[in-house]
């Protein structure tokens, strides 16, 4: 397998989520994310966002690519498919597709 990976801020269901193809958590690249939208929000008064209760969460599962040439098309597909809150249902053919 290839390597992508992507950190997502919810702010619906407040949490933080990282999605690594190789299934790696990335919780230090949660805790910066955290971090920064605490700063963020500290600096611009919004008080009641609350960023440091939220979860963080490492996704394990997501989409395999088969080669080493589409790793920004995962990734892209990917955070399109969770803006649109679409399974994840897609794999190599989709991707090439989209190039």
């Amino acid at each position: 397998n290839y390597h992508w990976a992507l950190a997502v801020v919810d702010v619906e269901h407040r949490e933080f989520r990282y999605y690594d193809s190789l299934g790696g958590g990335g919780q230090h690249y949660l805790s910066a994310l955290r971090g920064f939208l605490a700063r963020y929000a500290r600096h611009h008064s919004l008080h009641g966002l609350g960023v440091e209760r939220w979860s963080m969460v490492p996704c394990m599962s997501g989409p395999q690519q088969g080669n080493g040439s589409d790793c920004a098309v995962f990734t892209c597909m990917t955070a399109e498919y969770l803006a649109r809150a679409l399974p994840f249902d897609f794999g190599n053919t989709a991707a090439e597709s989209r190039h």
